[in-house]
């Protein structure tokens, strides 16, 4: 994910990564972590469950809503999103996930929101 916003160490890649279930054909949980490597700043460090729900019924390929909540570790803060996302499905092992979304960053000082720009692959089991 990149992304761009008024809090300096928003501006940043981020690599993430996580495990997770699909809790019925449409909702999906997980837990995620990772690394912030920011342009400015220093690097953080967050850890969050991600909601993903199926807007398009069934379907491996179609829209969704992911919801991400967590904590940005080194600079403690909270951490909200929301993404539109398209996943696209060129094989049956793997689905290829693009999206764009909101995040908001919150500490004790307030907030600082942010647009994020996400694209990654998900490694997935075939259906029975």
């Amino acid at each position: 994910m990149f992304g761009v916003g008024e809090w300096t160490s928003t501006n940043a890649f981020t690599i993430t990564t996580g495990v997770g279930t699909w809790l019925t054909p449409q909702l999906y949980a997980g837990a995620h972590g990772g690394a912030w490597i920011p342009t400015t700043d220093i690097s953080t460090f967050p850890l969050f469950a991600r909601l993903e729900y199926k807007l398009d019924g069934e379907s491996m390929e179609g829209l969704s809503l992911q919801t991400d909540w967590g904590y940005l570790f080194s600079a403690g803060t909270g951490l909200i999103g929301i993404m539109p996302t398209y996943t696209f499905a060129p094989a049956d092992w793997c689905n290829l996930k693009v999206g764009a979304g909101y995040n908001v960053s919150l500490d004790a000082y307030g907030s600082a929101h942010f647009i994020g720009i996400r694209i990654g692959w998900q490694l997935t089991s075939k259906k029975p």
